[in-house]
């Protein structure tokens, strides 16, 4: 009997953290802004300024990433042991991922491996120019790429260390607006020896 109770006590436990998740996400007040697949997973950037882990149809991790304004935008990097994915946001900062795993392979916290910034205002003050609001990245083998509304795209040079300097400037080079219009959007995209980028004006 004693075993009975264990197992009815463990499946009533499980059910009740079901039903908890449930809750969380049907009572969830939040715009998600971008997504991307990431190992397996699905991960929303939120206009609160938290990144939220999806697996079957769940939130099971929320991180604050950004502080309390917007993330604008997601961006895989294709190196799960080292960087998995890029968030951007309206702070003016672009932030690297790592998504650990336990020896079950199951995700139980996401790692912040790295942070740059385009501007050296503080995020209060960033969040107020467009010029600084991360639009659009993207992850090269050298350069982080990083597009703001005002249509700038930054060169942004990889660490070559492990060890996380939050909030660095090490911008190697900045391309503008050559008709100093303020762009709608940027979009870009990278390969090998080309970068695309996207304006609505």
């Amino acid at each position: 009997h004693g075993e009975e109770e264990e197992e009815g006590e463990r499946v009533a436990n499980r059910k009740q953290t079901e039903d908890d998740d449930e809750d969380v996400s049907r009572n969830l007040r939040v715009t998600f802004l971008s997504l991307i697949f990431v190992a397996g997973l699905i991960i929303t950037a939120g206009d609160d300024g938290y990144l939220y882990v999806w697996y079957d149809r769940r939130i099971i991790l929320k991180e604050k990433a950004h502080g309390d304004v917007p993330i604008l935008c997601l961006a895989a990097a294709g190196d799960a042991d080292k960087v998995a994915f890029i968030s951007g946001g309206m702070d003016g900062k672009v932030i690297l991922w790592r998504v650990n795993f336990s020896e079950f392979q199951q995700p139980y916290s996401l790692q912040k491996f790295d942070e740059y910034a385009v501007t050296a205002e503080i995020s209060s003050k960033a969040v107020l120019n467009p010029r600084h609001h991360v639009q659009s990245v993207c992850y090269g083998p050298e350069f982080i790429l990083a597009g703001t509304r005002s249509g700038d795209v930054f060169e942004l040079k990889k660490s070559q260390s492990d060890e996380i300097r939050s909030g660095q400037i090490k911008i190697y080079r900045r391309i503008g607006c050559s008709d100093h219009e303020i762009t709608k959007a940027i979009g870009l995209s990278g390969g090998a020896d080309r970068v695309f980028s996207i304006t609505d004006k």
